[in-house]
Formats: C-alpha cells, sequence, structure tokens
C-alpha cells in the first residue's frame, strides 16, 4: 500500500483477501478515481451503496462521505488529487470538465478503456514509486471523460 501525497497528488495500491469493512465512512479534500483489479468491492458513496468491479470505475467527488465494505477479495489502486494539483496544470475552464466527470459516482468505459486505465493506473503507480511527476493522470482523463473513448454512465 502506498498512500503519501505528492504535490496534490497521491495513489494508493492494496489487495484484500479477505473480508475488510471500514469502520465508519470518512470524507476528505482529495478527488479519488477508484480502479478495480480484480474481485468485487462494495463501495458506499455519499447515500448510495454501489458494487465495483472490473469494468466499472468508481469517481468520488471531494467532501463527499464514503467507504469500502467489501466482504470479497479484490485488488485496486486509487488515485488521489486535490484542487493544487489541479490548478499546478490545468486551466479553471479545463478543471471544470475535468472535474464534471465527479457527479456521475460510478463510470462503465469500454472494456478497451478499462484495461488502458488500468494500464495508465499502474503507470502511474510505477512512476509515483520512482518520485517522477504523475502528470500522466490527464492521459488517463482522456480515457475517462473524451468522447472518441466513451462510457455509459450509471
Amino acid at each position: 500500500m502506498i498512500y503519501e501525497q505528492h504535490q496534490g497528488f497521491s495513489i494508493e495500491t492494496n489487495k484484500r483477501s479477505k473480508h475488510y469493512s471500514m469502520s465508519e465512512p470518512h470524507y476528505h479534500d482529495a478527488y479519488e478515481i477508484y480502479i478495480p483489479l480484480s474481485g468485487k468491492s462494495t463501495l458506499m458513496i455519499g447515500d448510495e451503496i454501489l458494487c465495483i468491479e472490473p469494468d466499472r470505475v468508481a469517481v468520488i467527488n471531494a467532501l463527499v462521505p464514503h467507504g469500502n465494505f467489501s466482504k470479497t477479495e479484490h485488488e485496486r489502486i486509487v488515485l488521489y488529487f486535490d484542487k493544487l494539483f489541479l490548478n499546478n496544470y490545468l486551466t479553471h475552464e479545463a478543471q471544470n470538465i475535468y472535474l464534471s466527470l465527479f457527479t456521475a459516482k460510478v463510470i462503465q468505459p469500454s472494456s478497451v478503456n478499462f484495461k488502458r486505465m488500468q494500464t495508465y493506473g499502474r503507470l502511474l503507480q510505477q512512476e509515483y514509486l520512482e518520485g517522477k511527476d504523475a502528470s500522466k493522470i490527464f492521459l488517463f482523463h482522456g480515457h475517462l471523460h473524451g468522447e472518441d473513448f466513451g462510457f455509459a454512465v450509471l
């Protein structure tokens, strides 16, 4: 597991081999992109309970209560970033476009794009471990938000 702030960005990876439940929902000022790699996760986001498995990605807005209450083995990558990170890389207009994605809670990209997202997640993880700039998140965003990549809002 990795969770360390680096210029407004951090990444967490975890593989849980058994039942896992947070004691209580939590919230913070970071946005989250939750990418499942294997298994199923049960997430509470706001007032909804959602099943996240490989083909769905959870997007959690800043300051929204959420938690993981999974009953099965699962592995995931979670990207965290805050306004400071966005301010360093995007114009105000681009930030608004980017953050519009976070109203969905769950997106379902095509299988090809989901595999790309997993690949980018792993690349981000490797870059992060090596102390490199995490700017690939915006390439990643193209697969989440770009019309040519398409996704269904659930």
